[in-house]
């Protein structure tokens, strides 16, 4: 699969970073402070998309490598990460920075101030930039796809689970108005309004995540449009075998 350096393939980057990525400081060897974004997945087809991404668009310097850092418990799968640091971080962030939300944008902002950068300008936040190629980047990164049994019966769900409420909601609320409920929905293949659900978390210190579960044939059509534009290999077997289910 080639690999773009487009609008559509920076606004999927930009969704993937918003899922699992990491925007910090980091002390070089002369002690000064440079600007890194760092992706981990347990997808490589997904982390070399980016590598590759990262080489082609900012080529000056050394080529970006793929690290693989040992699992924290022996029965966790295989990470993959990429860091760039320095100049190609920069102009990374000021490339992304459009599609991100405020969370990200305000840790974007504090980190080029911390190295002393000029802040990110003419970026307005405008959601016409977040379109099929950057929810198919974040739901690679916090999505699932797959068939969902309620007693009886099992219909096709995706489902977003995010710490971030802003996020969640503003998918919610493109879902609603993109992809309106299908009339006739046979019983047990609920296509309601989508709705964003707070889950507590049951661990001390941990935030609240928030939830939104798209069913039936509004998940089928939807994982229809994303399927062009998903990179995580096993995400796309999951799109696949949903489609192929109708057959």
């Amino acid at each position: 699969m080639g690999i773009s350096t487009s609008t559509s393939a920076d606004a999927y980057f930009a969704g993937l970073l918003e899922g699992d990525g990491y925007i910090g400081a980091a002390r070089s060897k002369v002690q000064t402070t440079r600007a890194t974004v760092e992706l981990t997945l347990t997808d490589k087809a997904a982390i070399e998309c980016f590598q590759i991404y990262v080489n082609t668009k900012y080529a000056n310097g050394k080529p970006i490598k793929i690290r693989y850092p040992r699992p924290a418990r022996a029965n966790h799968k295989e990470t993959f990460k990429v860091g760039i640091s320095g100049k190609k971080a920069e102009y990374l962030i000021r490339d992304l920075y459009k599609y991100w939300f405020s969370h990200r944008k305000n840790q974007s902002e504090k980190l080029l101030a911390e190295c002393g950068l000029p802040p990110v300008s003419g970026n307005e936040d405008n959601e016409i930039f977040r379109g099929l190629p950057w929810l198919a980047g974040l739901l690679d990164a916090e999505g699932c796809f797959k068939q969902h049994k309620t007693g009886k019966y099992t219909y096709p769900q995706i489902q977003l689970e995010m710490t971030c409420r802003d996020i969640v909601t503003f998918v919610a609320d493109w879902v609603n108005r993109e992809i309106p409920p299908f009339t006739g929905a046979k019983k047990g293949r609920p296509e309601q309004i989508v709705a964003v659900l707070e889950r507590k978390r049951q661990v001390l210190n941990r935030k609240n995540s928030f939830c939104l579960q798209i069913n039936g044939r509004r998940a089928i059509y939807l994982a229809a449009l994303l399927k062009p534009h998903i990179r995580n290999s096993d995400k796309l077997d999951d799109v696949h075998n949903m489609l192929v289910s109708l057959c």
